[in-house]
């Protein structure tokens, strides 16, 4: 009789464990089936870029046009340790469609590309690690030209062990 009974509970045990598992898979399915879109065509080239003029390019500009329409926010001038430094990037220019920061001095250049949908204001605040004193870059897409703004960035503790 022990026998028995120990096979029914064993074999509702499987069933109840299946049968609970089949949703989930479903669901990791239907997330791969739904994965996010590729990135746009001028995405794709500028995170490959090493140089500023290549991620100017890349970002649809032809030069490096300087710029004074852009403020840095709460960025340091000196960032104490460069394993957490606040960049604030935020701009007046008209028509902006994009706004990309490039590091100078991290071993993948570009850092980071926002796109911003139109009617909202073009900024943004986040945190990077810098492992040496370095400019930065915002790069703004704004009425089909790319403006350059520059902020240097001095580390006194790097972000890569000291």
């Amino acid at each position: 009789m022990d026998k028995v009974r120990r096979t029914f509970v064993n074999r509702g045990a499987r069933v109840a464990l299946f049968g609970a598992a089949g949703p989930l898979l479903a669901l990791g399915t239907c997330a791969q089936a739904q994965s996010a879109p590729p990135a746009p065509d001028w995405a794709q080239g500028v995170f490959g870029a090493r140089t500023l003029l290549e991620a100017v390019r890349a970002m649809g500009g032809t030069a490096v046009i300087e710029t004074r329409d852009v403020s840095w926010g709460n960025t340091p001038d000196i960032a104490e340790n460069g394993l957490v430094v606040p960049i604030s990037i935020a701009t007046t220019l008209a028509g902006v469609e994009s706004i990309g920061l490039y590091i100078e001095k991290n071993p993948t250049p570009v850092a980071a590309l926002f796109e911003v949908p139109a009617g909202t204001r073009p900024s943004f605040r986040t945190n990077f690690k810098l492992g040496e004193s370095s400019n930065i870059y915002a790069l703004v897409k704004a009425e089909g030209r790319v403006l350059v703004a520059r902020h240097e960035i001095k580390v006194t503790i790097g972000g890569c062990g000291g």
